[in-house]
């Protein structure tokens, strides 16, 4: 039987690892522009290490309190439905994350002036990629890995 205990789990596991996956594709988005231009000078080195476990840190918490608010108001909603339909498989649960990420992301980007930018779009392949992997981590947690009914 599914109760507080493994739903409050469920909602954490899922948050962390949708911010893990923000906060990767974040330190990439510091990273690979640095690179590509020509590295960092030698003397330069510690501030920008400094710079990206901080800005990366940053990332990290403020994804985890959205993921933890986004969850809060959309996902358990959701996650009950499905579970009261008996849709507790990973596809459900991918597909459920992915979407209910999508849906706040297509709204967000849409505000800010549409697909006009190339990083827009590529935000929102992250963040709905970052759903889909919480979706899947939230199942786990909530069912465990072989799934119970």
């Amino acid at each position: 039987m599914i109760g507080p205990p493994s739903v409050v789990d469920a909602v954490f596991a899922s948050a962390a690892t949708g911010a893990g996956v923000i906060g990767v594709a974040f330190a990439l988005s510091i990273v690979a522009p640095t690179i590509l231009e020509g590295g960092i000078p030698p003397g330069e080195l510690p501030y920008a290490l400094a710079n990206l476990v901080l800005f990366t840190g940053y990332a990290l918490f403020c994804a985890f309190l959205v993921f933890c608010v986004g969850l809060g108001l959309i996902g358990l909603p959701a996650w009950f439905v499905l579970h009261r339909m008996g849709r507790r498989s990973r596809t459900d649960a991918a597909i459920a994350g992915g979407a209910l990420s999508a849906i706040p992301t297509a709204a967000l980007i849409t505000a800010a002036g549409g697909l006009s930018d190339p990083s827009a779009l590529m935000s929102g392949l992250v963040v709905t990629g970052a759903g889909i992997v919480a979706g899947l981590a939230f199942r786990r947690a909530a069912y465990g890995p072989a799934g119970r009914p």
